[in-house]
């Protein structure tokens, strides 16, 4: 079930982005190797997510704190992927719109991790990010 259709009398799309799931070296960034990874790594790569994700923003958007995102991955090939790995990659993105002004507090805001996909038509391995906010 989509949260579109499950929240369809409460919600409204506000946007949509899809960004590449970074890599260190040949490794996806991951909760499975996020812990053990080097700060200077870590800070890098929250750093290229900001500088991508900035440009997003540029016409100030601002996002209701209490707004819904959904989270959709996709992989280039079908090796077996858990989603719920890419969570570390969901917090450094929405600490970016924290960063960048876009949204005001991550205290109230909702999340759902859909299941992973295979395209492989993909250069790159991606997720999809669905913001969603109440009607008013």
């Amino acid at each position: 079930m989509k949260l579109k259709d499950k929240f369809s009398d409460e919600l409204v799309l506000l946007d949509t982005l899809t960004v590449p799931i970074l890599m260190n070296k040949n490794r996806m960034c991951s909760i499975n190797n996020w812990a053990t990874m080097h700060w200077s790594i870590k800070s890098k790569l929250k750093n290229e997510y900001k500088a991508l994700l900035e440009n997003w923003f540029l016409d100030g958007k601002i996002l209701p704190e209490d707004c819904f995102f959904v989270w959709e991955p996709a992989y280039k090939d079908k090796r077996k992927h858990d989603s719920l790995n890419q969570a570390s990659i969901c917090k450094i993105i929405e600490d970016t719109f924290v960063k960048v002004g876009s949204l005001p507090d991550d205290d109230k805001t909702n999340h759902i991790l859909m299941a992973g996909a295979v395209d492989k038509s993909l250069i790159n391995h991606q997720i999809k990010v669905q913001i969603f906010g109440k009607k008013d």
